[in-house]
């Protein structure tokens, strides 16, 4: 079996398991766990979660967008990407024959011109893999559409071109504050 895990990194980022022999597409959330700092409540990945996910799934192909400081970015988005990116890079060379490709955003986006435009970016999830349409209903969603399209680009790099693809185990919404 031929299985490409799309991840778009962080808190509210998703997983996309792409399989390029049956075109099935399982999209998940990325696995929260609450945390208590300074007397607030953060939601943070569980790690353990995540690597479970991929490790019962054993994805041959692992591709996630190569991630770097952005100049006005704060230090702890930028602590909190890496580190998630982090683990992500350590659960692929834990696995056997997983292959990790790392695109920048400005390659995978253009090669499926997905616009930066989180909304224009969700309309091109749908067009490009219509199964996704009933679980892009949100502002928010976009993390899922583009953990999908991330799948779809590896599937096209490794010379495959998808008949339909069919999405199984859809997510729940998951209960997420309103985006500003």
């Amino acid at each position: 079996m031929s299985l490409i895990l799309g991840l778009d990194p962080g808190v509210n980022g998703a997983l996309a398991f792409l399989n390029i022999d049956t075109w099935e597409l399982e999209v998940i959330d990325a696995p929260k766990i609450e945390t208590k700092i300074a007397g607030g409540v953060r939601n943070h990945v569980d790690h353990g979660r995540l690597a479970r996910l991929i490790r019962v799934r054993k994805p041959t192909h692992l591709v996630t967008e190569k991630l770097w400081s952005r100049p006005g970015q704060d230090s702890k988005s930028t602590f909190t990407l890496g580190r998630y990116l982090g683990h992500v890079e350590m659960a692929a060379s834990m696995l056997l024959d997983c292959t990790l490709l790392q695109p920048t955003p400005q390659e995978w986006k253009g090669d499926l011109h997905v616009s930066a435009d989180k909304a224009l970016s969700l309309g091109r999830a749908a067009q490009l893999i219509p199964a996704l349409e009933p679980i892009l209903t949100r502002k928010g969603d976009h993390d899922r559409g583009e953990a999908a399209m991330l799948a779809f680009w590896g599937a096209l790099k490794l010379g495959r071109l998808p008949a339909a693809i069919r999405l199984i185990n859809p997510p729940d919404a998951p209960k997420r504050k309103k985006a500003a």
